[in-house]
C-alpha cells in the first residue's frame, strides 16, 4: 500500500481489500470516525492482509509441490542379468535394486509444512476478524500483539510548510533578485545588439546615417552602464569601444 495523504483514502483502500477477500460485505466498511488511533488501526489491518496474502502464496506453492511429487513417475527396479562363464558353473542370478527416492516421505514433509502454514493463516484470520469487530463496536484501541516498527508513529514532528518557507525565505529572495538582474541584463544586451545591427545595416548597406544607434532609452541605458562598473567592467568597456568606433567613423566620413 503506497502512502496516502489522507486517512480517509487509506481507510477506503483497506475497506476495498477486506471486501475483495470476503471479510466485509460490499455495503460494509470499517468505522474509524470515533477512534483516536485510526491510522494505527489501518496500518495494522493492512499488515495483516499483506501477511495473509504471503501465507496464501506459500500455501499454494506447497500444494503445487505436493501435486508434482504425486505425479512424478516411480522408478523401476533394474535386475542385472548374470554373465555366463564357461569355466564357472551357472549360479542363481542376483537381483540388484537401485535406490529409489521415497516420495511418500517427501510428501509427508511438505504436508507438515502445509499444516503449519494453514495454522498461521487461521491465526491471522482470527486477528483480522477481531480487529474488524472491535472497530465496529467503537471500543478503545488496544493492540494485543506485537507491532512492527514500520507502522509505529513517528514522534518527531515534521516542519510545516510555513516553517520551511521562513527557513529559506532569505535565500529565495536573493535568488529572485539575481534572476531579475540576469533577465534585465539580457534584455539590455539584446536591445543594444539590435541597435548595432540596425545602425550598421543603415550606414553600410542603405548609406543612411540614423541619428541614434541604440534602441535603449537614454535614462535606463545610463543607469545600466553605471551599474556595469560594479558587475561587469569588461562588458562596459566593450560597449564604450563600439560608441567610440561609431564616432570616429562619423568624423572620417565628414
Amino acid at each position: 500500500m503506497g502512502k496516502f495523504e489522507k486517512i480517509d483514502d487509506a481507510s477506503k483502500h483497506v475497506d476495498e481489500q477486506l471486501v475483495l477477500r470476503g471479510f466485509l460485505n460490499s455495503n460494509q466498511s470499517l468505522q474509524l470516525s470515533e477512534s483516536q488511533n485510526a491510522k494505527l488501526i489501518i496500518n495494522t489491518v493492512h499488515r495483516l492482509l499483506t501477511s495473509l496474502e504471503d501465507k496464501n502464496r506459500q500455501l499454494e506453492n506447497a500444494h503445487n509441490t505436493i501435486e508434482e511429487l504425486k505425479k512424478a513417475p516411480k522408478l523401476v527396479e533394474i535386475k542385472e542379468s548374470p554373465q555366463p562363464s564357461p569355466k564357472v558353473p551357472r549360479v542363481q542370478p542376483i537381483q540388484v535394486a537401485k535406490p529409489t527416492i521415497k516420495n511418500d516421505r517427501t510428501a509427508k514433509t511438505f504436508q507438515v509444512k502445509l499444516n503449519r502454514l494453514q495454522s498461521i493463516i487461521d491465526e491471522l484470520k482470527w486477528q483480522l476478524n477481531f480487529e474488524r469487530n472491535r472497530s465496529r463496536r467503537s471500543l478503545e484501541p488496544d493492540i494485543t500483539w506485537n507491532i512492527q516498527e514500520s507502522i509505529q508513529r513517528n514522534e518527531e514532528p515534521s516542519p510545516s510548510s510555513l516553517e520551511i518557507v521562513d527557513q529559506y525565505r532569505d535565500e529565495i529572495t536573493q535568488l529572485k533578485m539575481e534572476l531579475q538582474k540576469f533577465l534585465h541584463d539580457r534584455q539590455m544586451i539584446s536591445q543594444h545588439l539590435d541597435g548595432v545591427n540596425r545602425y550598421t545595416y543603415s550606414v553600410e548597406v542603405l548609406d543612411v546615417r540614423p541619428k541614434s544607434h541604440s534602441n535603449v532609452e537614454k535614462e535606463e541605458w545610463s543607469k545600466w552602464i553605471e551599474q556595469l562598473d560594479k558587475d561587469d567592467l569588461e562588458l562596459k568597456e566593450l560597449i564604450q569601444d563600439w560608441y567610440e568606433i561609431v564616432e570616429i567613423a562619423m568624423k572620417v566620413k565628414e
